[in-house]
């Protein structure tokens, strides 16, 4: 093995064993921090009604949309699901802990597929992750009961595909791969919010795709597949056109903020 072929792998792996010592560090300290906040306990009531078959309210007999993050509740109704035995809040922090280790390795690879594919002896070095495992916040919303880690998998997640994706060597079609597309989708069942986000993720995408109206209609309709299947359970089972989130802060006092 000569040195032209060698160095360049020596620098990838270093690069990804500074990557992998950087999740690691997070992850500890993330889980060293485990715990559930007060606005958690509103999803693990949720979750206990979900259990008891009465759907996803907070008090029985009153169809009201408490919890911001209808995906995170999904995930957690399926870790108790399958292990109903182990504590909701117990669920909240595996799947914290588990979904902040998982942001961290995707930014690492959508990061190593933004780089040149020339091999280059220069190590990659997660700075970045580094700054962010560093910050407390970050350990402490880890987990909490809250849907932080997924955001922050979310979020990653919808980077290393655009950036995987970007390293094509001629455009293809918006919708392919379809998964990528409900990936971006999904955004407003992490969050109502991130629809906005998935505003900036869905340009990318069509950025880097072939102009062509029908394949961006495809790709839009993918996205939007499971936000419009919820949509529908929202308006029949809530009675109800927006989250309650949006209900809660539709009297807010906007003239005083601005």
């Amino acid at each position: 093995m000569n040195t032209a072929t060698a160095t360049p792998r020596t620098a990838t792996a270093l690069g990804w064993v500074l990557t992998a010592a950087v999740v690691a560090t997070a992850t500890t300290l993330v889980w060293r921090r485990r715990w559930v906040s007060d606005d958690g306990f509103i999803n693990i009531r949720v979750i206990h009604q979900l259990m008891a078959g009465r759907g996803p309210i907070y008090n029985p007999g009153e169809r009201v949309e408490v919890g911001t993050s209808t995906l995170w509740l999904a995930l957690v109704w399926a870790g108790q699901a399958l292990s109903p035995a182990t504590g909701t809040g117990q669920v909240m922090v595996i799947l914290g802990t588990t979904l902040t280790a998982v942001a961290f390795c995707l930014v690492g690879i959508g990061a190593a597929a933004l780089q040149p594919r020339v091999g280059s002896a220069r190590p990659l070095v997660p700075a970045g992750l580094a700054v962010l495992a560093a910050l407390p916040p970050v350990w402490d919303f880890g987990t909490s009961g809250l849907e932080t880690s997924l955001s922050m998998a979310w979020i990653a997640a919808c980077f290393a595909g655009l950036a995987r994706r970007a390293r094509q060597d001629q455009p293809r079609a918006a919708w392919r791969p379809w998964g990528l597309s409900v990936l971006i989708g999904v955004g407003v069942l992490v969050r109502p919010d991130f629809g906005l986000l998935s505003v900036g993720f869905a340009v990318a995408l069509l950025w880097q795709s072939r102009r062509r109206p029908s394949e961006w209609l495809a790709a839009a309709a993918i996205a939007l597949a499971l936000p419009a299947a919820y949509q529908v359970f929202r308006m029949g089972f809530y009675a109800s056109l927006v989250p309650n989130t949006a209900l809660a802060k539709a009297n807010a006092p906007w003239q005083q903020g601005l």
